[in-house]
């Protein structure tokens, strides 16, 4: 594709143009198919619009900038935008004088669980026409701000014409009643630029930093008054915020509004459990959803009632949420000042309590008595697809610098003795893994040592580095290996040239431990690209002094150069891509900041 980085970081197509574009807010997202609004869909009311369609063919150059575009046809100009924190979009028209506008009305909620089938959910909706406006709901109308409605059909369908005003220009909202979307958009760009004002940045890391950074800001959600961080497009139903996904969604977040994470800690407060579980992720149900689970519960399958233990839990007990909770509440607290987090009560404790019960059942769940805890043979981590079991590196990070920092929440609180106790189990496990996981022969860490050694060179193992968990003399090495082995510009034995950073290489022996799309070389989580791991990769090269470019800005170069905008979550050079939008491949521009 032929595109262009512009002077404040937008970009603009020529003649071929992306396949799909995502512009979302608090509320809803939008999907922009071959640059034309195609669908709506809602954290309330599922899918409410599809199969959109307009009158109008762009044909010569589209413009793209964070929740916004714009589209000529040599004749007439389209725009659409939204703000991350408006409920609407706005779509409006230049030099156009009549507009034929159909749609399809939806109002259906995918629901699913893990290993459970999809079921859609109607949700009950009226047609409305006052005046300029089409009511679905009261927050969802479809209302002409410039223009004449004429023929208007109802139904199934709906379509009608819109007939330009004295200036040719037509003006619709979509979603809830807004006023002033186009000044939101423009300030929220400024706002944007002003992040990074005074740094020197190529047009590239500049056009990086905008998408990845609005991509953060887009992933707060809106759930019934809640704020909380989406994961994707692809992870939007049930509505639901993860513990690992918005851990790196969080952090460019945390550097420009730290006070946000008490949204999301509290949000995922309620999947810590009594016995100190978690799941990967907390869903917030509609009433509709609710009734619909609690009256077919006792007729899920034996897979899915086993990864459904409690009503809010999105697949229960994944080992590296827990963790991840008690490192961001200590971010969260160093960065605010904020201790009465900790005194916020549940109906099974205090968030105090819930950092105790999270350490407690690491430490049940070590069988050699080396504090480290041993991962049953399943897939609840990140790579959820392969089953890895015994001593996994990146749980074994995880759990180590949540040890870590419960130590010192427990030292602001006064409870020195607790926090003696924490901070020595952690030198315990520290000495332990640079121990047991380093492998020196191959200079680096296993990835995981189970029912067989897997000895290969996984990205993931990052994290004992990022969290200073790595002794001094095995860092630099294992750096040394990634940028060998990991950059595909200098992998020489894997076939598709300069394409970005692998998640592993070799691939992964056993394919009785992988499923689903792990099961292909250079799929998912065997060997693909997954832009908040290689962002986490750059960050520790940053901080070492070593060269950090390629894995902070290769994947979004080649992502450009593919037409995919919004930040995607993995991609390979044979397979298809993951979701758009991703909530933490946002973790790239944290280093911009």
């Amino acid at each position: 594709m032929y595109y262009k980085i512009e002077e404040d970081g937008s970009l603009t197509y020529f003649q071929i143009f992306p396949k799909e574009y995502i512009i979302s807010n608090r509320s809803s997202t939008m999907l922009l198919k071959n640059c034309m609004p195609f669908s709506v869909f809602s954290n309330k009311y599922g899918t409410v619009i599809s199969k959109i369609r307009l009158n109008f063919y762009p044909n010569q150059r589209v413009k793209f900038w964070p929740d916004g575009m714009s589209a000529n046809n040599g004749l007439s100009k389209m725009t659409v935008m939204s703000d991350p924190s408006a409920y609407s979009f706005l779509v409006k028209f230049k030099n156009l004088k009549n507009l034929v506008f159909s749609f399809t009305p939806v109002f259906k909620k995918e629901f699913k669980l893990p290993f459970f089938d999809k079921i859609e959910i109607p949700i009950s909706y009226k047609q409305e026409v006052e005046n300029k406006c089409l009511s679905f709901a009261d927050d969802f109308k479809i209302i002409i701000k410039k223009g004449e409605i004429r023929d208007l059909i109802k139904g199934e369908k709906v379509a009608f014409v819109l007939r330009s005003d004295e200036n040719n220009e037509i003006e619709i909202i979509i979603g809830k009643e807004e006023n002033n979307l186009e000044k939101k958009n423009t300030e929220y760009l400024n706002y944007l630029n002003s992040l990074v004002q005074n740094k020197d940045l190529s047009e590239l890391e500049k056009s990086e930093f905008l998408f990845t950074m609005h991509t953060a800001f887009s992933s707060i959600k809106d759930y019934d008054g809640n704020l909380a961080l989406a994961a994707g497009v692809n992870y939007s139903f049930p509505n639901r915020t993860y513990f690992r996904d918005s851990f790196w969604t969080i952090q460019p977040i945390m550097k420009v509004d730290p006070k946000f994470a008490k949204n999301q800690i509290l949000f995922l407060s309620e999947g810590v459990h009594e016995d100190g579980s978690c799941p990967s992720g907390v869903m917030k149900l509609g009433e509709e959803e609710l009734a619909f689970i609690r009256s077919r519960r006792n007729m899920l399958p034996k897979k899915a009632k086993e990864f459904y233990r409690y009503e809010k839990d999105w697949w229960s007990n994944h080992h590296d949420s827990g963790g991840y909770y008690i490192i961001l509440l200590s971010d969260y607290i160093n960065n605010t000042g904020d201790l009465s987090i900790l005194k916020e009560r549940f109906p099974d404790g205090t968030v105090l309590d819930k950092i105790g019960n999270i350490l407690k059942r690491y430490v049940s769940l070590d069988t050699d008595n080396d504090l480290l805890f041993e991962k049953p043979f399943d897939s609840n981590d990140w790579a959820d697809n392969v089953y890895r079991n015994g001593s996994v590196t990146y749980d074994l990070a995880i759990q180590i610098k949540a040890f870590e920092e419960a130590s010192s929440i427990y030292d602001l609180i006064g409870d020195k003795k607790i926090a003696e106790d924490t901070r020595a189990k952690y030198q315990i496990m520290k000495h332990n893994f640079n121990k047991k996981m380093w492998n020196e022969g191959k200079g680096y860490f296993n990835d995981f040592i189970g029912d067989y050694l897997e000895d290969h060179l996984n990205i993931d193992t990052i994290l004992a580095l990022l969290f200073d968990i790595a002794d001094e003399d095995k860092k630099r090495k294992t750096l040394n290996a990634m940028e060998r082995m990991l950059e595909t510009k200098n992998n020489k034995e894997q076939k598709f040239e300069d394409w970005g950073v692998m998640s592993v290489w070799p691939f992964f022996k056993s394919k009785k431990h992988l499923f689903s799309k792990s099961i292909f070389p250079y799929r998912y989580h065997n060997g693909s690209d997954w832009p908040y791991l290689s962002s986490i990769y750059a960050l520790v090269k940053k901080r070492e002094g070593m060269d950090y470019r390629y894995p902070l800005s290769r994947w979004w170069e080649y992502s450009l150069e593919k037409g995919w905008i919004n930040p995607v979550e993995y991609y390979s050079p044979i397979y298809a891509r993951g979701s758009l939008n991703q909530g933490w491949s946002s973790m790239a521009a944290t280093l911009f900041l």
